[in-house]
C-alpha cells in the first residue's frame, strides 16, 4: 500500500468495489428496458449481507440492489440496506457509478519501491486511514497512560490523562496527572471542565475560569492524540489479526517515527527533545513499534499501543531510555453525558413501558415494607416505570439497596482505609500476577488479546490487578460497545438518585466493603473458569444474553423468570475421558461453591437484614437484584416460609 495517504477518489476508488452487488446473495431479479435504452437489473430481496460494507455480525433485515447496463457494460449500481448492529438500528445506501475517467482523477502508481509499505491484507489501508481519521467523532471518551523509565536522569515517570466531551451538547470534563519517581516522588494533578461556554481549571487546590469555546478547549489534546495515532507514512511493515469483533494491526516503525518517539520522550522528561544527545557519545534506537485496535462495527478506533525504547552511552556508561504508551477509546458510548455531568439526559417516553415485578410484604403486626428485583442495566424504560413503584418510595421511610456504590466511590479517593481494602480485594499482595494464577496456555493468551483490543495491556503491566477484576473489565467493554444498555440507567443508580432528591434515608442490605471481600477471595479456579466464560462467549453473545434478561425483567412475568432464574443445562458426559471427567467435577463443584458464596450465603443474610427492617417499623422500600428475588432460596418464598405475607403489586391498566 502506498504511504501517503490518498486523495479521497483515489481512497474511494481503492476501497469500496465497483460492482456493489455480491453474485448469488439476492433472489430473482427483474429486468426492465428504460426509456433512454439502458437495461435496469432490480435485486429487490438481498438475503446475505455485503461484507464489505456491514459487520459480519450483523443481523441482516432487509437488502435490495440493482444494476443499469448501457451497451452491455455495467453503468451504474445501487444498493441499500437495514441491519442490527450491536443493538443499533442502521440503514445505508450506496451508488457506485462508472465513467470515462478524467484527467485530474487519473491516478498512477510510483516506481519507487519506498513509497510502499509492506501490508499483509488488503484491509488495512481502509482500516489505519478511517480509524486514525475519525476517533474523534463528537463523542469522545478517551484514557491515555504513558510509562517512561529513563536510566540517565534516574527517574521513571508515570502520566495519566482521561478526556470525556460531548460536542452535540457541549460539555467536557477532564483529568490528568504525573508521578515521577526518583530520589523523592513528586506528584502533580489537574482537572478541568467545560459547560455553558465556560472553561475552569484546577490544578493544586486553586481554580481558574475563562470564557472560550469549546473546540478552543479540546484542540491541544486533540492534536496531541492525532500525532500518536499510527500511519501508513510512520510504518516498515503492517500486519492484520482478525480477533473477533476486533481488529488487530501491528505497526513497525518507520526510522523517522522512531526518532519522533525518542523526541516526544525526551520532551516529556525534559522539556526539550535533544538533552541526552547533548551528553551522549554514542545513541541506538533498540526498537519501536505499534499496536493498534479497531472495533468492526464502527471501524473506529479502541486502543493504541506504543512502546519504543533506545540506549545512550554518556561516559563509557550504557543507560536505557523506554517508553510505554497506551490510549484507550470508548467509541459512541451512550453513558458519556452523564459521566460527565453527573445529570441524566432527557429521555424520550417510551412506547413501550417496563412492568418489573414488585411486591408488598407485611408482617402480623401490620407493619409493611416493599420488595423490587432490579437489573443493574437499563434504558429508557427504567426512567418510566409504574406509577405504583414511585408511590411506594415516595411513601416509604427509607430506601434500601444492595450496596450504595456512588458514596463508596466518593470516600475512596479520600479515605486510606477504604484503599488499602481495595487493594486488598483486588489486587495480589504477594508479587504475583494475573497469569501466575492461571492454569494453562490458553486462558492467559485470551486475556492477552483482550488487552490489546480494549487498551488495557500498560495497565496490566503496572498493576496486580487479580483476574476477577480482568474479567469485570472485559465484559465493561463489551457493555460499552453494545450501546443498548448502561449502568447508570440501571434501577438501582435511578432510585438511588431519586431517593436522594426526596431526601430519604438509603440504606445497604450489603456493603460495597462485603462485596469485595467476596469477589477479590474467589479461588483460583471460579476467577479462571469467570475468565474463561467471558473470553468463549464474546462481546456479541454477551450482549445478546444481557438484552434477553433484561426484555424478561421489563415484561415481568413472575413465572417466565423463576423458569429462567432455574433453567439448568443436562449434559452428557457418556464421552469423557477420565481425565476430562475429572476436570469437569472439579469445575462442576468450582461452580457450585461460586453460586453458594454469591447466591445462596447472600440470600440468607439478606432475609435477616429485610426482617429487621420490617421489625424496626419503618416502611422500608427494597431494591435488589432480580435473583435474591426469585433465584434459588430467594427472598420472596423464604419470607413466605416464616409466615410473612408476600402479595405481587398489580399495576393499574
Amino acid at each position: 500500500m502506498l504511504r501517503s495517504e490518498p486523495e479521497p477518489e483515489a481512497y474511494v476508488r481503492d476501497h469500496v468495489p465497483v460492482l456493489l452487488l455480491t453474485p448469488g446473495a439476492y433472489g430473482d431479479g427483474e429486468i426492465t428496458e428504460q426509456t433512454d435504452g439502458s437495461i435496469l437489473l432490480d435485486f429487490p430481496e438481498g438475503q446475505e449481507p455485503e461484507g464489505w460494507l456491514i459487520p459480519e455480525y450483523a443481523e441482516l433485515l432487509s437488502a435490495s440492489g440493482s444494476v443499469v447496463l448501457r451497451d452491455g457494460a455495467v453503468s451504474e449500481c445501487r444498493y441499500t440496506a437495514s441491519y442490527l448492529s450491536s443493538g443499533i438500528l442502521c440503514s445505508v445506501s450506496c451508488v457506485s457509478t462508472l465513467r470515462e475517467p478524467e484527467a485530474e482523477l487519473a491516478v498512477f502508481a510510483p516506481d519507487e519501491p519506498e513509497a510502499y509499505v509492506p501490508a499483509d491484507d488488503y484491509r488495512i489501508p481502509h482500516l489505519v486511514l478511517y480509524a486514525g481519521g475519525n476517533w474523534n467523532s463528537g463523542r469522545i471518551y478517551w484514557d491515555s497512560t504513558t510509562f517512561i523509565d529513563c536510566e540517565a536522569g534516574g527517574a521513571v515517570v508515570l502520566d495519566s490523562e482521561t478526556l470525556k466531551a460531548d460536542t452535540d451538547r457541549q460539555v467536557m470534563k477532564a483529568s490528568g496527572s504525573r508521578h515521577v519517581y526518583g530520589e523523592k516522588v513528586q506528584s502533580i494533578s489537574t482537572e478541568s471542565s467545560y459547560r455553558d461556554g465556560v472553561l475552569t481549571i484546577t490544578s493544586d487546590g486553586k481554580s481558574s475560569s475563562s470564557k472560550t469555546s469549546l473546540g478552543r478547549a479540546l484542540s491541544n489534546t486533540i492534536q496531541a492524540i492525532d500525532a500518536m495515532m499510527p500511519s501508513p507514512e510512520y510504518s516498515a511493515a503492517l500486519h492484520l489479526e482478525d480477533a473477533g469483533d476486533v481488529w488487530i494491526i501491528r505497526c513497525e516503525s518507520t526510522e523517522e517515527r522512531t526518532e519522533l518517539m525518542r523526541a516526544a520522550t525526551e520532551t516529556t522528561l525534559f522539556g526539550q527533545p535533544d538533552l541526552l544527545e547533548q551528553y551522549s557519545s554514542y545513541y541506538e534506537a533498540t526498537g519501536c513499534s505499534e499496536v493498534l485496535s479497531v472495533d468492526k462495527d464502527s471501524l473506529l478506533p479502541l486502543a493504541v499501543y506504543t512502546e519504543y525504547s533506545g540506549m545512550h552511552t554518556i561516559d563509557r556508561e550504557d543507560f536505557k531510555l523506554e517508553l510505554k504508551m497506551e490510549h484507550a477509546f470508548r467509541p459512541l458510548w451512550t453513558g458519556l453525558y452523564y459521566e460527565i455531568t453527573e445529570e441524566m439526559p432527557e429521555e424520550t417516553e417510551p412506547e413501550e413501558k417496563a412492568t418489573p415485578v414488585f411486591y408488598r410484604v407485611t408482617d402480623a403486626q401490620g407493619h409493611e415494607m416493599w420488595l423490587l428485583g432490579t437489573i443493574h442495566v437499563g434504558d429508557a424504560r427504567t426512567a418510566y416505570l409504574p406509577q405504583e413503584i414511585y408511590d411506594a418510595l415516595e411513601a416509604s421511610d427509607a430506601l434500601a439497596v444492595e450496596c450504595d456504590t456512588q458514596t463508596f466511590k466518593d470516600q475512596l479517593d479520600e479515605d486510606e482505609k477504604l484503599q488499602k481494602l481495595y487493594m486488598d480485594a483486588y489486587m495480589y499482595q504477594d508479587g504475583t500476577k494475573a497469569e501466575d494464577h492461571l492454569e494453562g496456555e490458553e486462558a492467559f493468551a485470551g486475556l492477552r488479546t483482550a488487552m490489546e483490543k480494549y487498551g488495557f495491556r500498560l495497565t496490566y503491566e503496572l498493576y496486580p490487578f487479580k483476574v476477577t477484576m480482568w474479567e469485570s473489565e472485559i465484559t465493561g467493554n463489551y457493555r460499552r460497545l453494545g450501546h443498548a444498555l448502561s449502568s447508570e440507567c440501571g434501577v438501582d443508580d435511578r432510585l438511588m438518585r431519586l431517593a436522594r432528591e426526596q431526601g430519604k434515608e438509603l440504606l445497604e442490605v450489603e456493603s460495597v466493603q462485603f462485596q469485595m471481600e467476596m469477589s477479590g477471595n474467589f479461588s483460583d479456579l471460579i476467577q479462571q473458569l469467570q475468565l474463561e466464560e467471558a473470553l468463549k462467549e464474546g462481546r456479541y453473545a454477551y450482549n445478546a444474553s444481557v438484552q434477553r434478561l433484561y426484555e424478561r425483567w421489563c415484561r415481568g412475568d413472575e413465572a417466565e423468570l423463576r423458569e429462567y432464574l432455574a433453567h439448568e443445562i443436562d449434559e452428557d458426559l457418556s464421552d469423557l475421558t477420565p481425565e476430562e471427567l475429572e476436570k469437569y467435577q472439579k469445575e462442576l463443584e468450582a461452580y457450585q461453591d461460586y453460586n453458594r458464596q454469591m447466591l445462596l450465603d447472600r440470600n440468607a443474610g439478606m432475609l435477616q437484614v429485610v426482617k429487621g427492617y420490617l421489625d424496626s417499623g419503618k416502611t422500608v422500600f427494597v431494591a435488589v437484584g432480580l435473583a435474591h428475588l426469585l433465584g434459588e432460596q430467594g427472598l420472596v418464598d423464604a419470607l413466605r416460609a416464616e409466615g410473612y405475607t408476600v402479595e405481587l403489586v398489580q399495576y393499574a391498566g
